[in-house]
């Protein structure tokens, strides 16, 4: 089965890394290739292969963006510039569910969804852990936490 929300990793040396070397999804990259160079790490990004949408996670400045096809891309207001002095970590995740019916003894699979978050985390002055994470469905709902 092929996945509808494939990642795209970019690091500071310009180089990319994405998930998948064929457009058949035969040649995968493990995730942690980028866990390996998360220092390096500058924007990680999910992209729907259905809709063409990008969720983009700025690991520089700690922004999230979400772009569309054909969009016009504008610099964030002060208030969203985020803070290039802070070190922002990735969170980035796939959370497969699967429905299943049947009685106390039988049980059959119905379905499943699938759910990927994105988003990063940093460490406040107070030392507490600050999250800003994204709920993504395949069919681009977009959840906020």
């Amino acid at each position: 089965m092929k996945l509808v929300l494939v990642w795209l990793a970019m690091f500071r040396d310009g180089t990319l890394l994405h998930q998948f070397d064929d457009e058949g999804q035969t040649r995968e990259h493990r995730f942690q290739e980028v866990l390996d160079r998360q220092d390096m790490l500058r924007t990680f990004c999910l992209l729907n292969l259905q809709t063409g949408t990008v969720y983009h996670v700025d690991l520089e400045h700690g922004r999230i963006r979400v772009s569309r096809p054909c969009s016009r891309v504008t610099e964030p207001e002060a208030e969203v510039e985020g803070d290039p002095s802070r070190r922002y970590r990735l969170i980035y995740f796939r959370r497969v569910t699967q429905r299943m019916t049947g009685d106390r003894y039988i049980k059959c699979a119905e379905g499943s969804s699938t759910s990927n978050f994105l988003g990063f985390q940093y460490t406040a002055p107070d030392g507490s852990t600050v999250r800003r994470l994204l709920q993504i469905t395949a069919d681009d709902e977009v959840y906020l936490t």
